[in-house]
This record gives C-alpha cells, structure tokens and sequence, in this order.
C-alpha cells in the first residue's frame, strides 16, 4: 500500500515523478501506486531507471501497462536519459501564475509557531468559531488552512500551520511535510505572528524563527499566549519586555 507519508508529499506536489526498475518489471506496489496516481488526477511522468544500455531498452514496454504515460528510460548509474526526463519534468510543471488571494490587497497573516502553543486557539478567538481544530496532541493541525475575517472594513486572511520543529529532525515523518506546509505559508504572507508558549518563554528555536521571518521581509509580530497562567505582580510586564528585547 502506498504510505501516508507519500499520500501527504502526492497531495504537496505540483507533479510527480514515479521511477520504477526495469529489472524487476511491474510489481504489484508499482500497480497499487499507478492506480492511486491515476485517481489522484496529479500529472506524472513515469521513469524507468537502470535502462543502462540498448539491451535494456526493449524492457520498457512493459511499463505502458501502468496507464500513466510514456515510460522515459533513465539509468542512475550512468545519466542515460536524464536530460529528456527533466524536460519531461519542466514541461509538466505549472507556469507558477499566482492567485487572487496572493496577488490582491487582502492583509495575509500567518501563525507559526512549535506544535501546542495555541494558535489554532487564537484563531477560533479571533473568529469567534471553532474553525481550526483544538486538542492537546502536538502536530494536530496538518494542514495550512486559510481562515477569512473581516475587521475595520478590511478582509485579512489567516494561515493557521502546522506546528515547526526542525526540519533535519523529521525525515521521513508527517511532521516533516507539516513544517514543509508551514514555510510555504510563510512564502505567502505579509506578516508573520509568532505564536509562543510564554510559560515556556522565547527559545533559541523562536529566536532562530525570528531570523528566518526578518530574512523572508515579512512583518513580524510575537504572540506571547497562555498569558493567563502566568503569575503577575505589577513587574512582569517589564520583566517579560526584558526578556524579548
């Protein structure tokens, strides 16, 4: 069966590049996932690889059985085919046109932050919904998901994302492809709130998330959360200040 993890980067891409082995001919995996790319109406380009010389060419046919295309022969081992196969790959991908959310006047904020510091929670405050799904397991919100409110006659729309962890740490992991969901809401906002735990204080990971939003040129906000669970005197105030400065 094809793993979720390659349901989640099918779903991610623009195109997909399915590679087979022309030694081991059709398998029932590669069956299992031509079917699933037929139905998932994404473009494919269907590579055959360790075709490292003419005798291997013939072999290729086969692979006309798995509906998806014309079989581009490829051989890793030699870079045979490679140049037709990333202009097969160029060729399919989309012309990059945005739409009218990014390309309008519309206000794009985005919520970023580690897994469990409540953005979703903000969100459904701001928009007095329960728009975004709220528990108390990290990495709940999966998906980016575009929230639309009005305030001061202004549209402004809310990315909610997937909690960030280190990318380097999650190969391999739906975590993984949530950070990656992330930054590309990043690439798409105007402001970026960073959204902290403030029991938990500013951390060396939000210090170096700071960096990467102020690198993008993106706005910057820091959404200190949980504020209600802090116990004040009439110095935190300050004291938190201190500390973010």
């Amino acid at each position: 069966a094809v793993s979720e993890q390659s349901l989640i980067a099918i779903d991610e891409a623009d195109a997909v590049l399915f590679l087979v082995d022309v030694k081991s001919g059709i398998t029932s995996y590669d069956e299992s996932v031509s079917d699933f790319l037929l139905r998932s109406g994404k473009p494919v380009i269907l590579g055959v690889n360790k075709v490292d010389g003419n005798r291997d060419e013939p072999d290729i046919y086969e692979f006309y059985n798995l509906g998806i295309g014309d079989p581009y022969p490829v051989s890793g081992k030699t870079g045979r085919g490679t140049g037709d196969l990333l202009d097969a790959i160029i060729e399919m991908l989309p012309s990059g046109k945005k739409g009218a959310d990014e390309t309008g006047s519309n206000l794009r904020v985005a919520l970023i932050g580690r897994p469990n510091v409540g953005k979703s929670s903000i969100i459904n405050c701001l928009t007095g919904k329960n728009s975004v799904l709220v528990t108390d397991i990290p990495c709940t919100t999966r998906d980016s998901t575009d929230t639309h409110l009005r305030y001061k006659g202004r549209d402004i729309i809310i990315v909610d994302t997937a909690g960030l962890k280190r990318i380097t740490k999650l190969k391999e992991s739906l975590e993984y492809y949530s950070s990656l969901r992330t930054l590309r809401s990043l690439s798409r906002c105007n402001v970026a709130v960073i959204v902290i735990d403030i029991n938990e204080g500013l951390t060396s990971y939000e210090k170096s998330l700071i960096d990467d939003v102020e690198n993008a040129g993106k706005g910057l906000l820091i959404a200190a959360n949980k504020w209600d669970l802090v116990t004040k005197d009439h110095t935190t105030m300050k004291r938190m200040e201190t500390d973010f400065r």
